[in-house]
C-alpha cells in the first residue's frame, strides 16, 4: 500500500551529532533504525480511531517516507552526492 507523510503525525525528530552510528530501537515494533553522523529523521506515527496511535510506525528522511524495519540503514536511502 502507497502512503503519503500526510497520513502521519510526527511523533519525534531525531539528530546524529557524533562521530559515529547511532542506533534508534523502536522495541515494541522489533525495528532498527541507524543514524549515520550528521543525518536526522523524523518518526512518523498515523492517527487511528479513538486516542492510541497505529503501530505502524515509519520514518521521513531526506523527504522520502519508508516503513520502520529491522534494520533500516538510512545511508542506504541517501541521495547520490555530487
Amino acid at each position: 500500500m502507497n502512503r503519503t507523510s500526510s497520513e502521519f503525525i510526527t511523533v519525534a525528530h531525531f539528530k546524529n551529532n557524533t562521530a559515529r552510528d547511532r542506533r534508534l530501537f523502536l522495541e515494541m515494533l522489533g525495528a532498527e533504525i541507524v543514524i549515520s553522523p550528521g543525518q536526522s529523521v523524523e518518526l512518523l506515527a498515523r492517527p487511528s480511531e479513538g486516542r492510541e496511535f497505529d503501530p505502524d510506525l515509519h520514518v521521513r528522511f531526506e523527504g522520502r517516507l519508508m516503513a520502520a524495519g529491522y534494520p533500516t540503514v538510512l545511508s542506504d536511502h541517501e541521495a547520490p552526492r555530487g
